[in-house]
């Protein structure tokens, strides 16, 4: 898989007085992840138009209008200690010395330790800031900044902020566990914290005519099936990609909608995936 969420090599200046929003995951965070979310031009295009249908439709609930800016920069205030001890990630880029950000938060905090400072009482703008930058080529989808908040909160045993949680949201969860490699952990919050109610999906096959409708449901058939490879989950990996072999794909048949051709990974399954299930 490509990696979308990159780390800059310079980092952050926070006394610059253009410091983006701080997000408190922890009152005495020690380092700030410095994010920002890009967004592409036909994946926001793709937002407005869902939003203003979804918006027109007489006795939806009001929906405010998401963020489509193509650059949203958050700020977010972990524990240096947490994402060492559940992300592999982390603790390469901030534990090993051959890193400039590693070295960063050591001279920061040992500069903060010999103060004798609380760290609940640093101002983020003191604190170590690492750079990062996530883009949209995997998920097609905005408001990616509320569902990194999220992963920080699970991380931090906290729970999430998030009051609707739908197939999308946990398969670009699961998408950012994959990259900054805290996959067991947020599987686990999926099944025991969270409880997420997956949802239910036909297995009847494709038929002429129905394009759209078969689009829809395998579009959230693959999120499923993705999430479940991503997160290690065999029992439904194996429910969900049997269910996608009996019904078809309008990927793999004459009814592609080639005109429109889906780019989000679970698209084209990863890891051979697809191919295998092709060749079912």
């Amino acid at each position: 898989m490509g990696d979308s969420a990159a780390v800059q090599d310079d980092t952050s200046d926070p006394s610059s007085g253009d410091s983006p929003p701080v997000v408190l995951i922890s009152d005495d965070g020690d380092i700030i992840l410095n994010v920002t979310f890009e967004t592409s031009r036909e994946t926001i295009a793709v937002a407005r138009r869902t939003w203003q249908a979804a918006s027109k439709k007489i006795g939806a609930p009001r929906m405010p209008q998401p963020n489509l800016s193509p650059n949203i920069q958050v700020a977010y205030r972990v524990k240096l200690s947490i994402l060492r001890k559940h992300s592999r990630y982390f603790e390469n880029l901030l534990g090993n010395k051959q890193f400039a950000e590693a070295s960063n938060v050591e001279e920061t905090l040992a500069r903060l330790a010999a103060d004798m400072l609380k760290l609940a009482e640093v101002d983020a703008r003191d604190l170590p800031w690492i750079t990062i930058v996530d883009d949209d080529e995997a998920t097609r989808s905005v408001g990616r900044e509320k569902v990194f908040e999220d992963l920080m909160r699970i991380m931090h045993g906290k729970p999430i902020q998030s009051t609707s949680v739908n197939m999308l949201h946990v398969t670009t969860l699961a998408i950012l566990a994959d990259r900054f490699d805290c996959r067991s952990l947020v599987s686990r919050y999926l099944s025991i914290e969270l409880k997420f109610k997956w949802p239910l999906t036909s297995a009847k096959p494709v038929r002429a005519g129905t394009q759209k409708k078969s689009l829809d449901t395998e579009n959230v058939l693959r999120q499923k099936i993705l999430v479940a490879w991503l997160l290690e989950q065999p029992p439904r990996l194996h429910n969900y990609t049997r269910e996608l072999i009996l019904r078809g794909s309008v990927r793999w048949s004459e009814l592609s909608l080639d005109e429109n051709p889906r780019t989000e990974l679970w698209w084209s399954l990863p890891d051979g995936l697809e191919s295998e299930l092709f060749w079912s």
